[in-house]
């Protein structure tokens, strides 16, 4: 939040401090919608797989509209990628299963 930000100077005056005010990737993101996929798709997601239609089908998508940014996560791993949504959640049943449906952006593990 606002409330945690630290100036940059701050940090160029007291760098010993700056693990204090690191923020973990899972917290910076905590506010981006989340679509919790299986190992087996996440191992895909890491080598290049970009999830269609169809993966999306099986999985609890929240809402999300074309051009929303989302976090691809696992259980144990809740931050694998960033993607960005190619068409609106509305969307998916009517759409055809082939389509690809997130743009992988950002592989992080």
């Amino acid at each position: 939040t606002l409330q945690d930000a630290v100036s940059l100077q701050t940090i160029v005056e007291h760098p010993e401090q700056i693990e204090e005010h690191l923020v973990s990737v899972e917290r910076a993101l905590a506010y981006v919608p989340s679509i919790q996929v299986s190992p087996s798709i996440a191992q895909r997601i890491s080598t290049g797989y970009q999830l269609c239609v169809a993966d999306l089908k099986t999985l609890d998508t929240p809402e999300f509209a074309k051009d929303d940014t989302l976090v691809l996560g696992t259980i144990d791993h809740p931050v694998i990628a960033i993607g960005r949504a190619l068409l609106a959640s509305a969307d998916l049943s009517s759409s055809r299963r082939d389509i690809r449906a997130i743009k992988t952006e950002r592989v992080l593990s």
